[in-house]
């Protein structure tokens, strides 16, 4: 592979906009390690996001993990990592003056990494959490803040008010989030209206 401009890449970008399957593609391409951020904390702290929420309704020690994570891998080279949906937009209070995600960002732009956001328009985002989420035996995905109908669903043999409830609750989060997003990076690709493959190579362009 020649030399890059960039030694990482962060994929930033909403629940179901491809950061994992195509930043795995982008890593086998570069002969590079990836990390599934949401991943990797459920896997070193032995709980499910779910877990470690609470269902959703607290958020504070995900992102305390979730921080953690990153500065420990910040500097690290010839890595491709996707980040958690609201990594470096969440307003989880980190002090008493800013919040975990602006945290994040900073040591992002520190690190002179390459931040590449990944999107897709709402439909596209609610029919791929749908589908992955009914093919899940439990539901994977926490509702991102507390919100009416899911706790009553919660408590339903039904499962498919549950994950109603949840992707109403995340499309609600997209659009207060979306022009976070946007300003974080000129780098965007629509997952929506690119193949895996073309967004591979759109990203490896940009290297």
């Amino acid at each position: 592979m020649a030399v890059t401009k960039y030694s990482s890449v962060y994929l930033a970008g909403f629940r179901a906009t491809g950061k994992t399957t195509i930043g795995k593609a982008v890593a086998l391409k570069l002969g590079w390690d990836f990390v599934d951020m949401d991943k990797e904390i459920q896997q070193n702290s032995a709980a499910t996001i779910n877990e470690l929420t609470k269902g959703g309704e607290d958020w504070r020690k995900f992102r305390a993990l979730e921080q953690e994570l990153l500065k420990k891998i910040i500097g690290k080279k010839k890595i491709v990592v996707a980040m958690g949906g609201g990594t470096t937009v969440n307003d989880v209070p980190a002090n008493i003056n800013e919040s975990f995600g602006a945290q994040n960002w900073k040591l992002l732009r520190k690190a002179g990494a390459l931040v590449i956001l990944l999107t897709a328009n709402e439909k596209i985002i609610a029919d791929r959490m749908r589908a992955h989420e009914m093919r899940a035996p439990h539901t994977v995905r926490p509702p991102l803040k507390s919100v009416e109908g899911a706790p009553a669903a919660r408590s339903r043999t039904g499962k498919k008010d549950l994950v109603e409830a949840i992707i109403k609750d995340s499309i609600k989060t997209f659009r207060e989030r979306e022009k976070a997003y946007l300003a974080q990076t000129s780098h965007i690709i629509d997952t929506g209206k690119t193949t895996k493959q073309e967004a591979v190579k759109r990203i490896l362009s940009l290297l």
